[in-house]
């Protein structure tokens, strides 16, 4: 439990904080007079302090509590102690109050020393992604600028949001200046620049808290972490799967699509090139996919809670995880990358699909293979299942965004529509694998229905391309069911709030404080 000491008497009083005008006098005492050592005190070292300091005529009406200490000060580090002493200051009443723990004793300079140094590591790790982050690869800006996102969450005055602003303009100067070339996404880079400013900023503030306050912004500090590296660990997974494949399966992906009737991909990609709107708002939704995370992320975060919430980063990692495993079932690219010069203007007639010889075709090994099942759709299916707990508006907009992202994946040729098919029970999989506070009894279901889909798609789609072609009418048929199916049964046993940490009681964090 924190205390205010106050240094004339036992009970307190208001204190105003004299910042550095006091502080430098203080220091100077310490430094000058605090190497005539204060010796082995086995009495009230607030009499010893007191009459030391008076005797030197260095400061007036000071005088401290009683509290015993067992070790000899030298004057620099009196000069620190003074230093955390000259913050509250009464000016009303000319004393002193020390705002300490009840169990502390004065700072240890190896403390002190070491938080200094984990300021600098800090700061050099910031400074060092901000000239070297490759913000051409795909979501790391966006994911970076979620520390942005949860720094608000912190509810800090506009002050310290300001001082992080600023801290991310001389970081964008650092970076124009030293870095050659212009970066060519400029929203990302600003966006980038902003969460590395509030990345230094909190971690600043979690070297200087204490025990309580430190678990705290971990709470935020380590989501936010975990996002960025989610997103840079998921890029160098695919990169494997691009080496194992030099041949794909968008040959099979495109002739599925095409048993619907049309190509709706294609389709797609048309209206984006057609309407600048429909472009826009597909391109933004499937590029900000970090930023959604992080808005959804924050809604689960209580400032005051002491440990961390990390259930939406275990479902973002398995999620990867386990797409990365059934890439290999079925590994594409998607159709503006297998069909790069007839994407979205070109295809082929249903009839033509029947006699279409089906093969693996050789694709660009720098394009990776992660069509199916569309982890995008998966991701964002996984936010709006997750967003139950919010109001109704917020689910309303997190719906929108599922259609947004769904036009995107599509319009942008990065997925074919069956890969948003199959990422239906894949999403359905993943949650009731991750949905650890209902009893796994009451999960087996939707387990067993999100991989039992899962695979029946996936090699229908290998193997069974033929089989569909045959009408119209049957892949609809099994669309609809499977998505009809998954959307019972996760509404039936997972349609339950998603538990968040608890904030401590009372009693709790008067423990936490203590030790």
């Amino acid at each position: 439990m924190n205390a205010a000491v106050n240094l004339t008497a036992n009970r307190t009083r208001p204190v105003h904080d004299v910042g550095p005008s006091l502080s430098p006098v203080l220091a100077a005492v310490a430094l000058v007079t605090g190497y005539t050592r204060f010796g082995l005190v086995s009495a009230s070292t607030g009499e010893d302090a007191r009459a030391y300091i008076e005797s030197q005529n260095s400061a007036r009406h000071f005088k401290t509590g009683t509290r015993s200490y067992k070790h000899r000060r030298s004057g620099l580090f009196l000069a620190s102690y003074w230093f955390q002493v000259a913050q509250t200051f009464d000016t009303e009443k000319g004393t002193l109050r020390l705002a300490m723990d009840e169990h502390s004793q004065i700072p240890n300079p190896a403390a002190q020393i070491a938080q200094v140094l984990l300021i600098l590591a800090i700061s050099v790790a910031v400074i060092g992604s901000a000239l070297w982050m490759n913000l051409d690869a795909p979501y790391l800006a966006f994911a970076t600028a979620s520390a942005f996102l949860f720094h608000l969450r912190a509810r800090p005055g506009w002050r310290e949001l300001l001082l992080a602003i600023l801290i991310a303009s001389a970081l964008a100067m650092l970076r124009v200046l030293f870095i050659p070339g212009h970066p060519r996404d400029l929203a990302g880079f600003v966006a980038a620049m902003a969460g590395l400013g509030s990345f230094l900023v909190l971690g600043i503030r979690a070297a200087r808290a204490d025990k309580l306050h430190r678990k705290r912004l971990f709470c935020l500090l380590g989501p936010a972490l975990g996002l960025v590296f989610f997103i840079f660990s998921a890029q160098r997974a695919l990169n494997l799967a691009d080496l194992l494949y030099p041949k794909t399966f968008d040959l099979y992906l495109y002739a599925f699509d095409g048993s619907f009737g049309f190509q709706p991909s294609f389709a797609m990609g048309r209206l984006f090139e057609h309407s600048a709107i429909a472009n826009t708002i597909g391109f933004l939704a499937y590029q900000t996919l970090p930023l959604v995370m992080a808005l959804v992320y924050v809604g689960y975060i209580n400032p005051k809670a002491t440990k961390p919430v990390w259930y939406l980063l275990e479902l973002f990692f398995l999620a990867g995880l386990l797409g990365w495993v059934f890439y290999n079932f079925v590994p594409g690219t998607g159709p503006v990358y297998a069909f790069a010069g007839l994407f979205p203007d070109k295809t082929l007639p249903y009839h033509i699909l029947r006699r279409l010889l089906l093969e693996r075709i050789s694709v660009d090994g720098a394009y990776p293979r992660n069509a199916i099942p569309s982890l995008h759709v998966a991701w964002v299916l996984l936010l709006w299942w997750s967003c139950r707990r919010f109001s109704p508006w917020i689910r309303a907009a997190a719906f929108l965004y599922l259609i947004a992202t769904i036009m995107g994946t599509m319009g942008t040729g990065e997925h074919y529509f069956i890969d948003l098919v199959v990422a239906v029970p894949f999403a359905l999989l993943v949650e009731a694998i991750c949905q650890s506070a209902i009893p796994f009894r009451k999960r087996l279901l939707p387990l067993l229905t999100g991989l039992g889909l899962t695979l029946a798609w996936l090699t229908l789609v290998r193997f069974g391309t033929a089989l569909v072609l045959k009408s119209r009418t049957i892949p609809w048929i099994l669309a609809v069911l499977s998505t009809a199916a998954v959307f019972w049964v996760e509404h039936r046993r997972l349609g339950i709030e998603a538990p968040a940490e608890p904030v401590a009681p009372a009693p709790q964090l008067a423990a936490a404080a203590a030790h």
